[in-house]
C-alpha cells in the first residue's frame, strides 16, 4: 500500500523586467503537477518604470502595453494564492522551478501584495533535483536541455519559449518524469 502524498507540487515560471525584485514581474504561469492537472496564468501591470532591455528582448513584453492590458499585481497575487490553497486541498504546497529566479519574484510579490506565502520559505529547484535523481556529477550537466535529452523528454513543438505558462508546463512534465525515475530506484538500499 502506498502512503498518501502529503504535498502538492506546483511548477511555477515568471517573466520579468529585470534580474531581481524590485524590477516588475510581468507574467506568472503555474501548473499543478498532480491529478487532475490545473493551470494558472496572468500578465501583470508593471510596478516600476525600471527595466533591463535584455530582459524585455528575451520575453518580448512591452511595458507600455502591459500598463493598459496587465492586471493589478495585488489582484493577481491574491487570486494566485487562493488558487494554490484551493488546489492543495489541505496538502502542503511546494514551489517547483528551474532555479531560484522565479521563486524570488513570486515570494516578493506574495509578501508585498498578500502578506502570506502559501509555499512557505522553501522551494524545490529542478536543477538540484535532477542532479540527485540522475546522479549527475557537475552543475553543467543540469541545464534544462541536457536533462531533457538525458531522460528522453522531447520538446513540445507548440511550446513558446519564455512564455510563463508554457515554461511551467515544460517544467511540470520534467518534474513528473523525474519523480517517476526516482520512484523506480530501489529505495530499500537507502538508509533514511
Amino acid at each position: 500500500m502506498t502512503k498518501k502524498e502529503r504535498y502538492a507540487y506546483f511548477s511555477v515560471d515568471v517573466e520579468a523586467a529585470g534580474p531581481a525584485p524590485p524590477y516588475s514581474m510581468l507574467s506568472i504561469g503555474a501548473v499543478y503537477t498532480g491529478t487532475p492537472p490545473a493551470e494558472f496564468y496572468s500578465e501583470l501591470k508593471p510596478i516600476s518604470e525600471e527595466f533591463d532591455p535584455k530582459a524585455l528582448e528575451v520575453n518580448g513584453f512591452d511595458l507600455s502595453k502591459l500598463k493598459v492590458t496587465g492586471q493589478e499585481p495585488e489582484a493577481v497575487m491574491r487570486s494566485f494564492s487562493e488558487w494554490v490553497k484551493k488546489i492543495s486541498d489541505g496538502k502542503r504546497p511546494v514551489f517547483v522551478s528551474y532555479g531560484t529566479f522565479d521563486w524570488m519574484f513570486v515570494q516578493f510579490y506574495l509578501s508585498k501584495y498578500t502578506g502570506e506565502i502559501p509555499f512557505g520559505p522553501n522551494g524545490l529547484d529542478l536543477k538540484s533535483f535532477s542532479m540527485g535523481v540522475l546522479h549527475l556529477q557537475t552543475w553543467r550537466e543540469t541545464t534544462e536541455q541536457k536533462v531533457m535529452d538525458l531522460i528522453g523528454l522531447k520538446r513540445d513543438s507548440s511550446s513558446v519559449e519564455h512564455n510563463a505558462l508554457d515554461d511551467a508546463r515544460k517544467q511540470a512534465r520534467l518534474f513528473n518524469l523525474l519523480q517517476e525515475i526516482r520512484s523506480r530506484h530501489d529505495r530499500t538500499k537507502l538508509k533514511v
